[in-house]
């Protein structure tokens, strides 16, 4: 069971992104699983209409190593702004990945009931894990923790459906709290109320024939999520608009990371290698960046760097004596 960690005594806004970051690996391979889900639903034999890596990871991959090489200003590009055009630029390989799955129907007929079944199962087989010290962060937000009026954590992701993220954040309560009946009902209700932001199956609610198999949403690039992420709420009782945290691993998370108050690049590597691995991550771009232990004597980083979730939550519980105003 996780800690019980307090709350920050002024208003928050700790925005998460969701595949490596609430997750260890991406996740958005175990969403190939739907079909074969749908059909033992529906008691029918299942016979692949298509190959999920011939057909839509190989093809992504070739477009975004073609349009790499297409364009003159990577990898030369070291500029914050010249970097931000280059990932802008992703949009046209994003939008076609997305269009190429969706004129596939490969999703066609899929429901909730077939994506919380994906979701149970990859828990279940591990196939998909969340980060150690989520269940704290998450409990700080709780009403059970007072937090104070304003505080809230919300997820924003290129993922291929926010349905799916939620149906996997209940699961994952459900098993981690089972021996805390009042704790558990309360996450599980969080969750159900959090706003998630992400692009969407459509038509999975369809009772009758489920999805199109379209796939919905216009959340692909870090401009995309820059954009369409969940903004603070100024609560009418609070004069402070809440701090905005944002927490992310990849390079889809630039721009909501250098747009926060405090930025946090989550990245599972040693402290001696977190500098290396910032680079490879976000070649060719050169930033400052601090381990997030680091906060108090460099509040004026670009980034800071954190290997665990619990480091975050600490974090939050130590706002008010930092006195940082940013």
């Amino acid at each position: 069971m996780a800690a019980r960690r307090r709350a920050p005594s002024r208003p928050v806004h700790l925005i998460l992104d969701w595949d490596g970051t609430l997750t260890v690996n991406d996740t958005l391979s175990i969403l190939s699983g739907l079909p074969k889900a749908r059909d033992r639903r529906l008691g029918v034999a299942h016979v692949p209409s298509h190959s999920w890596n011939d057909d839509f990871l190989e093809p992504y991959m070739d477009d975004y190593a073609e349009h790499k090489r297409s364009l003159p200003f990577y990898p030369t590009a070291t500029g914050s702004g010249k970097y931000s055009r280059w990932l802008a630029s992703l949009h046209t390989v994003e939008y076609a990945s997305a269009k190429r799955v969706s004129d596939s129907g490969f999703f066609c007929g899929v429901n909730t009931a077939d994506v919380a079944t994906v979701a149970q199962e990859a828990f279940d087989a591990g196939a998909m894990q969340l980060r150690h010290g989520w269940l704290d962060l998450f409990s700080m937000f709780l009403p059970a923790a007072t937090p104070p009026a304003g505080s809230r954590l919300s997820i924003v992701s290129v993922n291929w459906s926010a349905t799916f993220i939620r149906s996997s954040l209940r699961y994952a309560a459900g098993r981690s709290l089972q021996s805390d009946d009042a704790r558990r009902q309360q996450l599980i209700e969080y969750v159900d109320g959090m706003e998630i932001k992400a692009n969407e199956i459509d038509g999975l609610d369809d009772a009758e024939g489920g999805s199109s198999g379209r796939l919905v949403g216009y959340i692909r690039t870090a401009a995309d999520k820059l954009q369409q992420r969940p903004l603070a709420r100024r609560p009418g009782q609070v004069s402070e608009r809440p701090f905005e945290v944002y927490v992310g691993d990849s390079a889809t998370d630039y721009e909501c990371l250098r747009a926060a108050d405090i930025g946090i690049w989550l990245c599972d590597c040693a402290p001696t290698e977190y500098e290396q691995k910032f680079k490879e991550n976000f070649k060719p771009l050169q930033l400052e960046i601090q381990p997030i232990e680091g906060f108090c004597s460099h509040p004026d980083s670009e980034l800071y760097w954190s290997s665990e979730l619990e480091d975050v939550a600490k974090l939050l519980g130590e706002l008010p004596a930092l006195g940082v105003q940013r």
